[in-house]
């Protein structure tokens, strides 16, 4: 049965084959004019998926060299008409074809096939041509090298060929050629922020010192980046605050607008931070956008529409309003602690300092045995007293060594009467036990920070870069 379908489908073909064979003699429209007209429109394509942001650059180049390969091997080829070609006899060639082709085909299949050979799945095929698009990209790379040889201040071109080496995996090329970006354009907040990923992909996820100083640079040059914003929390995390570095993403969250890239990563990082805090991940995030419990807590369908229409500046201004909003319902309902909570984060990613403590000391009045809103009231203290350069990052990496430095700021007498409330409360704390032995050093009372950096260093990992810097005060404070 099986055999008759086999000859039943090969009668067909022949059919389909003798068509043509058995026209009349006509000019032969040449190949070339279809498969250039398909790598004109193929080329157009490349362009429109570049602009869209769909397509790398660099693959483009490698898909854009491969279809003029081709365009110029058509084009060598035959002209558009070829001439009519001398053929037998209609009749006479469909004879020849109908007995020979199944005469040659079947016994050189039963020769040379395997009818009961299993066919090779998919996924067990060879990945030949991923490892030839990647060595042409590698080409594509190599070339942009060379052209940056002979033009050093071409800084577009160095960062196409730092994104090119991020794709490729060598981070450590990336980084050099960032480097070369951010000497060519230093007040570039985009390109110090990349420069400050690719050193994150270079060491393997860790927020490096040489990392966390381009990230603030980022904010320096742009105050809300949310990117430099992230990294700063997560190396707070790395350095053994988790929760100092939860709340700072719940508050990027809360101040994200609601349709940005960055929200559904930045949730799945809120989710596990509250997991490892023993919190519930449903209760975690934020209210973001259209919650009906508070008329103040996100913007509207208009205001959103209406904010993409707005420039930087004046987008600015719009959450300004809407966070002077939720001030004014807070005035007449004072009882919110989540909004109070909300008001004092916005008040952080806004820069405005001076207002961040007494909206924490609102909601810590609310829930006097929370030591969070204590803790948050504390640190904005801190940093409202710290020196302008640093006052974005104080907030964001307590407990990081590369934070800190050598020029630590004097920490104000009511952040250290806070943080002592903080421990009675948190006996763990990595804000308070770090505070209050750098004040307790700033005070010349080596005793006292001894013994609370020796009960920081109990409660962060070996490992991390915080742990390391409280060691290195600790050797600091016998010399």
């Amino acid at each position: 049965m099986l055999w008759l379908i086999i000859g039943a489908l090969t009668l067909v073909a022949l059919g389909l084959v003798l068509a043509p064979l058995l026209a009349g003699e006509r000019p032969v429209l040449s190949s070339a004019l279809h498969d250039l007209e398909v790598y004109r429109q193929q080329l157009d394509e490349i362009g429109a998926e570049v602009e869209r942001g769909t397509l790398d650059p660099v693959q483009a180049i490698a898909a854009r060299t491969e279809i003029e390969r081709r365009m110029l091997q058509a084009a060598d080829g035959p002209g558009l008409l070829g001439p009519a070609r001398a053929r037998l006899s209609p009749r006479l060639t469909a004879l020849l074809v109908l007995i020979a082709l199944p005469a040659v085909a079947l016994p050189l299949y039963l020769h040379l096939g395997s009818p009961g050979l299993p066919s090779v799945p998919y996924a067990d095929r060879p990945a030949d041509r991923g490892a030839v698009e990647r060595g042409q990209i590698v080409a594509m790379v190599t070339k942009l090298a060379d052209h940056l040889k002979a033009h050093p201040d071409d800084v577009r071109g160095f960062v196409l060929l730092g994104r090119s080496e991020v794709v490729l995996g060598d981070d450590d090329a990336a980084v050099a050629a960032y480097d070369k970006a951010v000497a060519l354009a230093p007040e570039d907040a985009d390109i110090a922020m990349a420069d400050g990923e690719a050193r994150v992909y270079a060491a393997k996820g860790d927020v490096t010192p040489a990392a966390l100083a381009a990230f603030r640079r980022t904010l320096k040059l742009a105050p809300h980046h949310p990117g430099a914003l992230y990294y700063l929390a997560l190396a707070q995390a790395q350095a053994g605050d988790l929760a100092g570095a939860f709340d700072q993403w719940r508050a990027l969250y809360a101040a994200s607008p609601p349709d940005a890239a960055w929200l559904p990563m930045l949730r799945d990082q809120i989710r596990r931070a509250a997991v490892a805090l023993h919190r519930d991940p449903d209760q975690a995030l934020p209210l973001q956008k259209g919650a009906a419990a508070s008329p103040a807590a996100g913007p509207t369908a208009a205001e959103i529409a209406a904010a993409k229409r707005l420039s930087p500046q004046q987008q600015s201004q719009m959450i300004a309003a809407m966070v002077g909003r939720l001030a004014q319902r807070l005035a007449t309902d004072p009882s919110d602690f989540d909004g109070w909570m909300r008001l004092g984060q916005a008040y952080e990613v806004l820069g405005q300092h001076d207002k961040v403590a007494p909206a924490f000391a609102k909601a810590a009045a609310l829930h006097p045995d929370d030591p969070v809103p204590l803790t948050r009231e504390a640190m904005a203290m801190v940093a409202a007293a710290a020196p302008p350069a640093s006052a974005s990052a104080s907030a964001s990496a307590s407990a990081s060594a590369s934070a800190q430095g050598d020029a630590d700021g004097p920490v104000p007498a009511p952040a250290l009467t806070l943080f002592r409330q903080v421990l009675t409360r948190d006996p763990g704390s990595v804000q308070a036990l770090w505070y209050l032995g750098l004040g307790a050093a700033q005070a010349g009372d080596i005793a006292g920070a001894q013994a609370h950096w020796q009960r920081l260093l109990q409660q962060l990992d070996p490992k991390s870069a915080g742990y390391e810097e409280v060691s290195r005060r600790l050797a600091a404070l016998k010399k």
